[in-house]
């Protein structure tokens, strides 16, 4: 649980500190645009009409990268918790079949287990048979003689 906070911290302060360069960088250019708007539109002063188009691209740019970046961090998630989610059912898969795995070859050693005493217990019983059948012919034998 810990080790997940602190994850998770990590994660957060990467975020924030990504998010201040951005806005940074996005402050920059509004300073500058606002510096070019109030200088008027000479080379020396201020910018000209086109660096001032430029700039303005490059802030709607950096926008886009960074609502890119956010979707992509998104979809990245829902495809870690998918992925997570699969791994999960498939250790469970993996255990079911593995207890189902195990119950069978219990299931089997009792049935060889079973096997064992039936076929004792039918050598004895031919055995005693034997004996028995032995025992009536010799009787047999003597009411003859």
């Amino acid at each position: 649980k810990v080790a997940a906070l602190r994850r998770e911290n990590e994660e957060l302060l990467d975020r924030v500190e990504e998010l201040e360069s951005t806005l940074r960088i996005v402050q920059t250019a509004q300073s500058w645009a606002i510096a070019a708007a109030t200088n008027g539109e000479g080379d020396e002063g201020g910018w000209t009409v086109e660096q001032a188009r430029k700039m303005k691209e490059v802030t709607l740019l950096l926008m886009q990268a960074k609502q890119a970046k956010e979707e992509a961090l998104n979809f990245t998630k829902a495809g870690k918790g998918q992925l997570y989610e699969k791994v999960r059912s498939l250790k469970a898969q993996l255990a079911r079949e593995r207890e189902e795995k195990l119950m069978m070859k219990q299931r089997l050693g009792k049935v060889f287990a079973q096997a064992a005493d039936i076929r004792k217990a039918n050598k004895e019983m031919k055995e005693r048979m034997a004996g028995e059948r032995a025992q009536w012919q010799r009787l047999v034998r003597r009411l003859k003689e």
